[in-house]
């Protein structure tokens, strides 16, 4: 019986450090069923920690079966542990400094009017995307009656190419039909997106539509109209 339950210890340490891992790398869609905010970058961090704590269980898995079957002696095996534990953990914490990019660090100043959304990018956050993507941002009005991922009142800026300068402007035209609602005051939010270059701008119709044709919200920014 002890046995039954060691062996069933160790296969689902395994098996839920797998789960783990794959979700974490996008290879299941654990992830993508869940609705995160556009203007923070949980899912990126979320992934990270997942592929973490997954390789941190198959590692723990894999010593209590070399050490049940007396392969490794505990100290051996406890030292083992330990030293990848911390492995992953410098591992993760690269991977988050790389990885994340956070709001004032994406951005250099931003504005808006009745007309127009203009903000100032600094390109070096993005040089991760430059072969494979469009910039693309989009706008729309706080609505609290709405899903901003299914808000289809939005205004969208040409494709812009990622370019070696330090920094780069952006602006998204509003159409007449998206000002109509702007008054004073009216609260604007942009997400700047990455877009795969093989999608055509039209095809975007929805925040939504951004991670279904595997893209990006990088950040999100607002302001008020004066």
């Amino acid at each position: 019986m002890i046995e039954f339950l060691q062996v069933n210890t160790y296969a689902v340490l395994l098996l839920l450090g797998s789960v783990l891992v794959l979700s974490g790398l996008g290879k299941l869609k654990v992830l993508d069923k869940m609705e995160f905010s556009p203007s923070e970058d949980i899912p990126v961090i979320a992934r990270s920690i997942l592929v973490m704590t997954g390789l941190v269980l198959i590692l723990a898995g894999i010593t209590l079966v070399l050490y049940q079957q007396q392969i490794w002696q505990k100290g051996l095996a406890l030292v083992y542990l330990i030293t990848c534990v911390l492995l992953i953990f410098v591992f993760g914490v690269f991977i988050l400094k790389k990885g994340a990019i956070v709001d004032r660090k994406l951005f250099q100043s931003w504005g808006a009017d009745k007309h127009s959304f203009n903000f100032v990018v600094i390109t070096k956050a993005l040089n991760r995307y430059k072969k494979k993507y469009h910039l693309l941002a989009v706008c729309y009005k706080k609505n609290t009656c709405v899903d901003c991922f299914k808000d289809t009142d939005i205004a969208k800026s040409s494709y812009f190419r990622i370019t070696k300068e330090l920094t780069q402007e952006i602006k998204v035209n509003f159409p007449s039909e998206f000002s109509e609602g702007i008054k004073t005051d009216t609260l604007i939010h942009c997400a700047l997106c990455v877009v795969p270059l093989k999608v055509q701008r039209d095809d975007v119709h929805t925040l939504s539509d951004v991670d279904h044709h595997k893209g990006e919200i990088l950040a999100t920014i607002g302001c008020s109209v004066p």
